[in-house]
């Protein structure tokens, strides 16, 4: 199966939609106790890089300072663009087999691609801890002494030129293939991508699989079920201390991780369930016991009655 460099660019239209964008590459306020939907592997965060600004305040105080360094024939326009942002990857099954300093190798390929060719970079970052490894570049849109996202993309063929020369200077040396021209394949903005996302992983929540390995999941749910917490406990920390050969085996063991979290899940609304049924039958009880004594009772105060009547 062909297996694809990927390469997206977009335009990030305001200010604020730059720090937004900033603080999901940065994983601000990303809590990985209880990660939002998006972060599909969190024990995987350690694997994560960046270069360049720290944090969404620097990457706005960085695109600043640019911006005065190249002293503009005139400044930004209030439509411009505040930024461009390019998002690197590759097809996910080129991903299974390989080592982890390979993928990191891959990735840094592609950001250093992009840091030549355009330059005015704000931050890079590669993401292990969503479903895909990816890169994102941030870039300030600036072209000598001139502001502008079109001519810093390269005009009305610079995306489709970009296609091929990434897949010239680095697919070919990972063994990909360049990306199909004219594909409708977008990465869309932070939060429809996080709705995209959410989707995929609320399916491999529900049913503790992923979509695309369900057969395989069903394959391996006896050997799961056998796997116990001090097991997956052991995994987790073989695999940050960098035990595993393959991002497939690092992904199998969070995979497994999730199932038994699901399969734990189940089981708790089992008993949860039968703790409800168990509550329901008590008190069912005790209503009868209520109907019985108060059925006595008046038994009883109807004899005292009878009896006063005899006297």
């Amino acid at each position: 199966m062909a297996q694809f460099i990927v390469c997206h660019a977009r335009k990030i239209k305001t200010a604020t939609g730059l720090l937004q964008v900033a603080r999901h590459n940065l994983r601000e306020k990303v809590d990985y106790k209880t990660p939002p939907s998006w972060i599909s592997r969190p024990q995987l965060v350690v694997l994560n890089k960046s270069i360049g600004a720290e944090t969404s305040e620097e990457v706005i105080k960085l695109r600043q300072k640019l911006i005065e360094q190249a002293d503009l024939k005139r400044k930004p326009q209030k439509n411009a663009a505040a930024a461009v942002e390019f998002n690197l990857t590759a097809s996910y099954d080129w991903f299974v087999e390989k080592h982890k300093n390979q993928i990191h190798g891959f990735l840094g390929d592609c950001i250093d691609f992009i840091s030549e060719k355009y330059g005015q970079v704000l931050s890079s970052t590669i993401h292990l801890d969503e479903k895909t490894p990816h890169a994102h570049v941030l870039c300030v849109p600036i072209v000598g002494d001139r502001y502008t996202s079109s001519e810093f993309l390269g005009g009305k063929n610079g995306l489709r030129d970009l296609q091929q020369e990434i897949y010239e200077k680095v697919g070919k040396k990972w063994g990909l293939e360049r990306g199909v021209e004219g594909s409708e394949a977008r990465h869309n903005g932070v939060k429809e991508y996080e709705n995209q996302v959410s989707k995929e992983i609320a399916f491999e929540r529900k049913h503790g699989v992923a979509l695309q390995d369900a057969k395989y999941a069903v394959k391996k749910l006896n050997e799961l079920k056998n796997m116990t917490h001090n097991d997956l406990k052991t995994e987790t920390i073989k695999m940050n201390v960098g035990g595993y050969k393959t991002w497939g085996e690092l992904w199998e063991v969070d995979r497994k991780r999730q199932e038994r979290e699901a399969l734990d899940k189940k089981l708790e609304e089992q008993k949860e369930i039968e703790r409800q049924k168990e509550k329901e039958l008590q008190e069912k009880k005790l209503a009868r016991e209520r109907e019985r004594l108060e059925q006595e009772r008046q038994r009883q105060q109807q004899n005292r009655n009878r009896g006063g009547l005899s006297l």
